[in-house]
């Protein structure tokens, strides 16, 4: 029995995506992006956003973020976004490499969301001449963000709107983003352009896919822009196809959705198997990551009894732990997971 609760990027791929790569695997197709699979995706994001988009690849999700904000910042404006965002901590510098020097103004916020308040005062600052002497060209926001919360359509409404008015773009870096439209229980279009996203990167990779990377231009003019970036930064794969074919696998029938259902149910129900036993979700279980509050002694042993996840913020006595679920976490393993405490616990 495995006990891995480490990340969502440990699962496997979901059954569709592996049939589609086996079947491109058989076809011999013009290279860098020519195939009919890559070819075919702007008309197959459109169907799925309601909207007339373009679309570009990346293998990874940092190479999406940062080709992303590449397009919509120069090198000698700025991007503000969370403090705990993953491109501020999470991406060694990606973005500031690939704008070729745009710089990352953090801001705080709750649970890893911007602030409003605090991104209106800091756009009143740049005005001022008492914030940084460069331009805000955009905002990036995580949705869901790296503590498991998500914005809700009013409030990513409200940041755009800010973010609007003046003169900036907003970028929404979704590694997670099929958990947010799972658990929101809205329309992708909603959750993006309706409210005034501009640019998203969709994460397919930790709900399934196998390096399925998208960035999303609600904005098609950008795609000139994006094609010849894109190729700049290493990311126009010569195969591009075995990226391509897996968007229409988890794309069709809710796939990717009903995988980060299934995610979402059992962080829901691991939350309520440690609550029973006396221990403390420090965050709001919204999406497939559940945070908790565990004695280090407990730590020790559930790390010793091979179980993998993340420790942050250690006290004298305890540790906030992150255990991440995935399309593939079972009731057995959660029960396992489980015994285990309350073995600990005798």
């Amino acid at each position: 029995m495995t006990h891995d609760f480490l990340s969502d990027n440990t699962s496997g791929i979901l059954p569709q995506v592996a049939v589609a790569l086996a079947n491109v695997a058989m076809e011999r197709t013009p290279p860098y992006g020519n195939d009919g699979h890559t070819k075919s995706l702007d008309q197959l994001f459109s169907r799925h956003f309601e909207k007339e988009v373009a679309v570009v690849l990346t293998s990874s999700g940092t190479a999406a973020n940062s080709l992303a904000l590449s397009v919509i910042a120069h090198p000698f404006e700025a991007i503000l976004c969370h403090e705990h965002s993953h491109i501020q901590l999470r991406e060694a510098g990606a973005p500031e490499f690939f704008t070729q020097g745009a710089k990352l103004v953090p801001l705080g916020g709750v649970s890893g969301k911007i602030d409003d308040g605090e991104l209106a005062r800091e756009f009143e600052r740049g005005k001022s001449g008492r914030g940084q002497m460069l331009r805000y060209a955009a905002v990036s926001v995580t949705q869901p963000s790296d503590f498991g919360s998500l914005y809700d359509c009013d409030e990513l409404k409200r940041i755009c709107q800010i973010a609007h008015s003046n003169n900036a773009v907003v970028h929404m870096d979704g590694a997670r983003f099929p958990q947010a439209v799972a658990s929101l229980a809205t329309s992708p279009a909603d959750l993006t352009w309706r409210a005034g996203i501009d640019v998203l990167t969709f994460g397919g990779t930790k709900t399934g896919g196998f390096a399925a990377e998208a960035i999303v231009l609600f904005d098609p003019s950008l795609l000139p822009k994006a094609k010849l970036l894109q190729k700049r930064s290493g990311q126009t794969l010569s195969k591009m196809r075995f990226l391509s074919c897996q968007w229409p696998a988890l794309l069709e029938n809710d796939v990717i959705y009903e995988a980060a259902r299934h995610a979402r149910a059992q962080a829901r129900n691991l939350a309520d198997g440690l609550v029973e036993l006396g221990l403390e979700i420090t965050h709001a279980v919204e999406i497939n990551m559940v945070f908790a509050s565990l004695p280090i002694s407990l730590v020790d042993y559930l790390r010793a009894a091979g179980v993998s996840f993340l420790t942050t913020d250690a006290a004298s006595e305890s540790m906030t732990a992150r255990f991440v679920t995935s399309f593939e976490t079972s009731a057995q393993e959660l029960e396992a997971l489980l015994d285990l405490v309350r073995t600990w616990q005798t």
